[in-house]
């Protein structure tokens, strides 16, 4: 990898966890009752943390293990996308909290694009991540 894209590897590979774990903490430290399922909300609530601890430790071995951080960031990545179709279901979106699987979704979204656009160095994933994330956003905005 060049010098530059190092330095942008490891600026997503710090940006993209800290983001998720600021949702984590949002989503842990929110009130389940405020949910129509609070059984589920506060189940995810113990679950979240577990995966955020293994993805954390996945991106700190990215740093550690040189040779193998293109696959522990993937490893990362997919740690973190596992729980969003959990959280999408207990969450029922009026909730003071209700918005943090579509913020979590972009989060990942930056980071697989990211990595697609550093490890094949193809600049079509930079402008189709930038594409997404505008439409999601614009999506978002008008619902």
């Amino acid at each position: 990898m060049s010098p530059i894209a190092k330095k942008i590897f490891r600026a997503v590979s710090v940006l993209v966890p800290c983001s998720l774990i600021a949702l984590t903490v949002q989503f842990v430290m929110a009130d389940p009752y405020e949910s129509c399922s609070s059984e589920s909300v506060a189940a995810w609530q113990e679950i979240l943390p577990w995966f955020m601890v293994t993805a954390v430790l996945l991106w700190a071995g990215c740093f550690c293990l040189p040779r193998l951080q293109q696959w522990l960031a993937l490893a990362a990545l997919l740690v973190c996308t596992l729980p969003l179709a959990g959280l999408n279901g207990a969450i029922c979106c009026h909730e003071s909290y209700g918005d943090v699987p579509f913020y979590w979704w972009l989060v990942l979204m930056v980071g697989w694009l990211s990595y697609l656009l550093l490890f094949t160095g193809k600049a079509f994933y930079a402008v189709l991540s930038a594409a997404l994330l505008l439409l999601a956003l614009f999506l978002h905005a008008i619902a």
